[in-house]
């Protein structure tokens, strides 16, 4: 459910706290008593006032972000009203806002950001585009616009400066939403011009065994009565086919949707878009 600012900030105070604890190894003292020996060289990480397991072990001298104190800092840093989405999972958050400013709109597609976070040694902080174009939801890869940092107290004043580099994404994803609905899929090469051979995209794009069968049959299904369906089709029902699994969390099924993503942009750099 979207939040207001307000509310996100509210919501980011609500996520769960971490502390580096102790690390121990049990040793074996016979007649049913275990001890242990503290090993110097890791830290676990754990929730606060939590007897759960470590979400992960960490060098002494791993510097520990809150979520809050990379989050509240990023919303803090866009002097505008937004709308926004958090979700969290074990020891990671990922934070989701479009931001009320003229340079993230336009008439058919509006731009957000994302800001990751992990306490878990798996990302470290992450800074994405998100473009929202009708129904779907995609996530610019790293390689176009992305910023990865170390841990860092002072990670959320990155968000000025990264907001500027959104002309560049746009320029991308206006050629993309305006070509790939040019391409049309076929079964038998036909030598036409901006014809792409459905078996060998598959091929290319490494989808899998089940998505490239969903497809096939999308494809099917589009074309028998002779319709078309265009290179753009396929992405947004493989993004459609992503959405509507169950997954773990919403950070794992975004994870998936980025991968997808990242297909779609590399795959505008083959056509040379």
């Amino acid at each position: 459910m979207a939040k207001n600012k307000e509310e996100l900030r509210q919501a980011i105070n609500e996520l769960p706290l971490f502390e580096m604890r102790n690390a121990g190894v049990a040793i074996d003292a016979g007649e049913d008593t275990t001890e242990f020996k503290q090993v110097k060289r890791w830290r676990s990480i754990c929730k606060v006032d939590s007897d759960e397991d470590p979400v992960v072990y960490a060098r002494p001298g791993y510097h520990l972000l809150q979520f809050k104190d990379m989050f509240l800092p990023f919303i803090d840093g866009i002097d505008a009203e937004m709308e926004g989405y958090l979700s969290d999972f074990g020891g990671m958050a990922r934070l989701l806002v479009f931001p009320e400013m003229e340079e993230l709109q336009e008439s058919d597609s509006r731009y957000g950001l994302i800001a990751i976070n992990s306490v878990d040694c798996t990302t470290g902080i992450i800074v994405k585009f998100c473009i929202e174009h009708g129904d779907n939801r995609f996530t610019v890869p790293s390689n176009i616009a992305g910023l990865k940092k170390k841990h860092t107290k002072n990670a959320g004043t990155v968000v000025k400066d990264y907001i500027g580099m959104v002309n560049e994404v746009k320029l991308i994803w206006r050629k993309i939403i305006t070509e790939f609905p040019q391409y049309n899929l076929v079964r038998v090469d036909d030598n036409e011009e901006k014809t792409i051979l459905l078996s060998d995209l598959l091929k290319k794009l490494n989808l899998g065994i089940r998505m490239d069968k969903y497809l096939n049959e999308r494809y099917d299904t589009a074309t028998k009565y002779g319709g078309n369906f265009t290179l753009w089709d396929l992405f947004i029902a493989a993004i459609g086919k992503i959405d509507e699994k169950n997954h773990k969390s919403e950070i794992h099924k975004d994870k998936h949707i980025e991968k997808m993503c990242k297909t779609i942009f590399d795959y505008a750099f083959v056509l040379s878009l």
